[in-house]
């Protein structure tokens, strides 16, 4: 995105908003709503009482709009005038922001998205003021004519992969290199074209195969004489259900990162900004007996899933991995020695379990490592 200090045309001083963002399709009283945000405001504003180009960096989890602790938001100052790459990470019950491939923040639990979003840009203004110029609608006293604008190059998605923000305009250089101007991979449906037809995919609602909507994004609909679905209520369940090709017998295979630090629960350790790469925080201070837990995690078929690890150590360790409170052992992994407790290494699993929601645990045999990550995908 390119970012303006100021309008190309009239004065300036108007609280704008450069904004590139997640936003649910929200109807008041029909919440959840989720958002996440990534909103420039090169003069300043929302009541800080300062004049100082900022980017605020946040995400919303609403179900009851009253309650204030589903908002989390972390602000930047100085300017961003300029051609900028925006990485917004998000996983399951974790968001990182990434601006240039530097971390800026990042949230968990309760404030993290987990309701269907588009992607959006705007610009507009705060409904703020710092300085008796500016009116209570947030532009200034000023009859002139101004005009601001922001520019989009190129947007980037990539489904089940956690993608370096090093590597994402590597990526885009290689689509374009290639000749690839536009590339359909949201809803499982993947394809080099301009465009993707609601009418070829359908929707897996619990084992009952329904046609996408063509004229709706949520809820359901009546079309070609019978119910169809819209697409964003479609992509709220879990593979093996939701959006799928027609035809097929399935959604896309099973796959679910989760950061450690999105634990619902947990006992002894402690959080801290990792070097690792994707940056955000990981779980450290580990010592014997301490443990972690991820409380509704959805297994959609019996059967053998391999799980790994993200984890570091100066002189090697041990984790072992169990559902629902240690009633189900699933196995334990050795950590090896990395050399550091920032020197990262991946190890692996397998393990058999059975389909339905399970409360994941994450127990330390032994002392002496960090984890920043663990993976799960179906076999």
């Amino acid at each position: 995105m390119y970012f303006n200090d100021a309008p190309s045309t009239g004065p300036d001083g108007d609280t704008v908003i450069q904004t590139f963002f997640g936003l649910t399709d929200y109807i008041e009283g029909a919440e959840p709503y989720s958002e996440i945000d990534f909103e420039y405001l090169p003069n300043g504003g929302w009541w800080t009482g300062s004049a100082t180009p900022s980017m605020w960096s946040g995400t919303y989890r609403i179900v009851d709009w009253s309650d204030e602790s589903n908002h989390g938001v972390t602000r930047t100052q100085g300017s961003l005038q300029g051609w900028h790459t925006l990485v917004m990470q998000v996983t399951d019950g974790h968001i990182a922001f990434y601006i240039d491939g530097a971390y800026q923040t990042s949230f968990s639990g309760a404030v993290a998205p987990d309701y269907p979003m588009y992607l959006m840009f705007q610009l507009w203004f705060s409904n703020d003021c710092f300085d008796a110029a500016c009116n209570t609608r947030g532009y200034l006293k000023n009859s002139n004519y101004r005009e601001y604008y922001e520019d989009v190059d190129w947007v980037y998605f990539e489904k089940d992969n956690l993608v370096p923000p090093s590597e994402v305009p590597q990526k885009v250089a290689s689509l374009r290199a290639s000749g690839i101007n536009y590339v359909q991979n949201i809803n499982n449906n993947s394809s080099s074209s301009s465009s993707s037809s609601a009418a070829a995919q359908q929707c897996n609602w619990w084992g009952t195969l329904y046609t996408i909507c063509t004229h709706i994004n949520s809820g359901w609909g009546w079309q070609n004489n019978a119910d169809c679905v819209g697409i964003q209520t479609c992509a709220t369940l879990s593979p093996p259900y939701g959006v799928m090709t027609a035809g097929s017998s399935s959604s896309a295979a099973f796959s679910r990162l989760i950061q450690a630090e999105a634990y619902t629960a947990m006992s002894g350790v402690q959080l801290d900004t990792t070097t690792d790469t994707g940056g955000g925080q990981y779980v450290g201070w580990i010592e014997t007996g301490d443990w972690m837990s991820y409380a509704n995690i959805n297994f959609p078929t019996s059967g053998t899933y391999k799980v790994e690890y993200r984890v570091a150590s100066p002189s090697g360790a041990s984790l072992s991995l169990d559902l629902n409170a240690g009633a189900t052992q699933l196995g334990q992994v050795a950590i090896p020695a990395t050399g550091g407790w920032q020197n990262w290494t991946t190890v692996s699993h397998t393990v058999s379990i059975a389909a339905g929601t399970h409360s994941l645990g994450i127990y330390a045999p032994a002392s002496g490592w960090n984890i920043n990550w663990l993976r799960i995908t179906k076999l």
